[in-house]
């Protein structure tokens, strides 16, 4: 399969919103449908880096529902990778961040680093749980 047979690929967008009720897969963060974002859980580049069919990386099961900001913020990171580092480490940066700027880039990344702890209930003394929705969910409606 090239990879232009594979970004033609259709998924079905319902299906994997109604995964997990129409919430985010990582955070539970309520989606409608149009704004949901398909996440590959294990990313594409796995497959292509590895020789695997890229078919195998729209299958139903490595596909979940994402929010905006949770799919934006994973991007193409394997999964415990995200939970570990960027989450897991996350309540370590936001300490790090200058309380007083006029930087507006500083200023934009501390209003995205809020949004994302806010997700997961993250602050500056309370870390991530390491626990993902659809984990407390126990894999939703397949």
């Amino acid at each position: 399969m090239t990879k232009e047979e594979f970004e033609n690929m259709k998924v079905d967008r319902k299906k994997i919103y109604n995964k997990f009720g129409g919430r985010c897969a990582y955070c539970g963060h309520k989606i409608t449908l149009q704004e949901m974002q398909v996440d590959h859980i294990i990313p594409r580049r796995h497959f292509e880096k590895n020789g695997k069919s890229m078919a195998l990386a729209n299958e139903i099961n490595n596909l979940n529902p994402a929010c905006p900001i949770c799919n934006h913020y994973k991007n193409a990171t394997p999964l415990e990778e995200f939970r570990n580092w960027l989450l897991g480490e996350l309540h370590i940066r936001l300490k790090k961040l200058p309380k007083r700027t006029k930087l507006e880039r500083t200023i934009r990344r501390k209003e995205y680093l809020s949004r994302v702890c806010e997700r997961y209930g993250i602050s500056e003394e309370k870390p991530f749980d390491r626990v993902f929705y659809f984990e407390k969910e126990k894999g939703g409606e397949e």
